[in-house]
């Protein structure tokens, strides 16, 4: 993926409820992000989310950009700290092992949500 995620403020513009389904839409300004369909009713159907799960996924699409530049900021902080802890604590593996460990689970999210991994 070459090209960044939209910019912009991402958010949920309206919600359309029916019996049978409801739909959400995501926008950035006037430019769609997504779609989150779900349920009529808080009973799964077979293939789609519940109700409830599908109001939560459309929040956490809503917040992605938010959670992406807070993870690169993360990022930054926990490459320092185990840089930091790598020269004060060479001797001692064991005592920055965490910080490695982290460092490698958010650069794995980060190529997945820049489409790298």
């Amino acid at each position: 993926m070459s090209e960044k995620h939209t910019p912009g403020d991402w958010r949920i513009s309206h919600i359309i409820v029916g019996r049978v389904s409801s739909r959400a839409e995501i926008k950035s300004g006037d430019t769609h992000i997504a779609s989150v369909y779900a349920p009529g009713s808080d009973r799964s159907q077979k293939g789609a989310p519940t109700r409830k799960q599908a109001f939560a996924n459309r929040s956490l699409i809503a917040a992605a950009p938010d959670l992406l530049a807070a993870l690169e900021t993360a990022r930054d902080y926990v490459a320092g700290e185990l840089e930091y802890r790598k020269q004060g604590l060479a001797g001692y593996p064991d005592k920055w092992r965490t910080e490695e460990q982290d460092l490698a689970a958010i650069d794995a999210a980060l190529s997945k949500a820049r489409g790298t991994s």
